[in-house]
């Protein structure tokens, strides 16, 4: 009969959108090898989330029909559609607030994770880049006290104190934050250790440092000026000119 088909067809979907909503979460439920102060994105949720609608609009074609229709479908229906859309929009709008801007974003970030490594650290460097340093290094500091091996804290407050002229505190931080991830860490990180120990009259750290840069990105002139430089300032003329070139 209809109303079998019908009871057989809404398990069989409701069956088929929790499948969807949960085995695309699996890989991510186990956490171990994930960051553990950064383990949570709403990227994971984007598959999940069809198979949730399934489900929402299942449970609202359960509704009990009545005699009224409107587009279509039995009164109550629509109406319940319609009070969750509106929900759903001013929730959005709700949250639309924080996107303003990074600031505004990290500041709320913090506010609901103050202890969480990565939010302090980003909003810290929005400070930095507008030149507010007291904060910003006041909120990486919290960043680095939480976790010491993070190596994003780590750079960002050496960078901090590179720009503020404090490169003695700057250049054990910078190389920290490279040696924690070698392999790939951006090329500007070592460009940036180079420029610390340059300053610092370590020449040998510095074109250790510009090299591993050269490495990562050998199609960067300023890379290989910045290595030129140094090579100048160990009277290796010949090798600078080269770098030049």
């Amino acid at each position: 009969s209809t109303r079998v088909w019908t009871s057989a067809m809404i398990v069989a979907s409701m069956r088929f959108a929790a499948a969807w909503m949960f085995l695309p979460l699996l890989p991510v439920l186990y956490i171990k090898p994930l960051d553990p102060f950064d383990f949570a994105h709403a990227r994971y949720l984007y598959l999940p989330c069809a198979g949730f609608a399934m489900l929402v609009v299942t449970a609202i074609r359960m509704i009990p029909d009545d005699d009224r229709r409107l587009a279509g479908l039995p009164t109550r229906q629509f109406a319940a559609a319609i009070i969750l859309v509106i929900a759903l929009a001013a929730a959005n709008l709700v949250q639309q607030v924080y996107w303003a801007s990074n600031i505004v974003l990290f500041t709320r970030g913090v506010s609901v994770a103050p202890r969480n490594p990565t939010g302090l650290t980003n909003l810290g460097i929005e400070f930095g880049k507008r030149q507010q340093y007291p904060q910003a290094i006041e909120l990486i500091q919290r960043a680095l006290r939480e976790n010491p091996d993070d190596w994003h804290a780590n750079f960002s407050l050496g960078y901090t104190y590179f720009l503020m002229g404090r490169t003695a505190e700057a250049e054990p931080l910078i190389e920290k934050a490279v040696r924690l991830h070698p392999d790939d860490a951006d090329p500007d990180q070592w460009a940036y250790l180079g420029m610390t120990a340059m300053r610092l009259g370590d020449t040998t750290k510095a074109e250790w440092a510009v090299r591993g840069a050269l490495k990562r990105r050998p199609d960067v002139p300023r890379y290989h000026h910045a290595l030129a430089l140094i090579l100048e300032q160990q009277n290796r003329n010949r090798e600078a000119a080269e770098e030049f070139l």
